[in-house]
């Protein structure tokens, strides 16, 4: 009888430190802090978090970029059969207030507001570089055998399991030309309108809508 009493009081205090931890998981800290500096453009990033919730993120970690829930999409990392891997760096702090605008003028601008709150990701990722790297088997005739290389293609931008990376913290955003500006909101804007219809958004867009894109 002792032994039963024992036994059910190490039960309820086990289930009593299970229950206290569930609390504590379910009450945790958001995903991301933000700001993430004290620099003039973290007030509009702040702004869109505020508004749209989705994190702008100029500072994230290798795991944010990389990791797709189920396998690890580094390029560098791949077994030579593998194509279609990501290699990306985080924007330059100095480059990152005209990235802003850019993003800004050239893709949150062309959607309403109930858009943009329902079809963003969870975070866009502000990136300096971003490529898209392809194996290929190219016959080596000095070594007399197939070499495999890597390839790297420039991406604008790119979706991810929980994100969308965007291109241009770099110097180029500096003097960006007519045609660079048209591929950048060409090749960011095709990501979100795939998100937009795999949410099925646009099975009947308001009116609004054609009125900004």
């Amino acid at each position: 009888m002792k032994k039963n009493i024992v036994l059910l009081g190490i039960c309820m205090c086990l289930l009593g430190c299970y229950d206290e931890d569930i609390k504590l998981s379910s009450q945790g800290e958001p995903f991301y802090t933000l700001p993430q500096g004290d620099h003039p453009y973290d007030k509009c990033i702040v702004e869109w978090f505020e508004k749209y919730g989705f994190y702008t993120l100029y500072d994230f970690d290798e795991r944010d970029l990389y990791w797709n829930n189920t396998d690890w999409e580094e390029s560098e990392m791949l077994d030579y059969e593998l194509t279609g891997k990501l290699l990306g760096y985080k924007a330059d702090t100095n480059y990152v207030a005209e990235q802003v605008q850019l993003f800004q003028d050239l893709f949150l601008a062309h959607y309403p507001d109930e858009y943009l709150e329902k079809g963003m990701p969870l975070k866009i990722l502000l990136c300096s570089y971003l490529k898209l790297g392809k194996n290929q088997r190219i016959w080596n005739p000095e070594i007399g055998k197939t070499e495999v290389v890597t390839v790297y293609d420039d991406l604008w931008g790119k979706k991810g399991y929980d994100y969308l990376a965007i291109n241009g913290g770099n110097e180029l955003v500096k003097n960006m030309t007519d045609s660079l500006k048209a591929e950048f909101s060409m090749g960011v804007n095709s990501l979100f309108l795939r998100i937009l219809g795999e949410k099925k958004l646009l099975v009947n867009p308001p009116s609004v809508f054609f009125e900004f894109s």
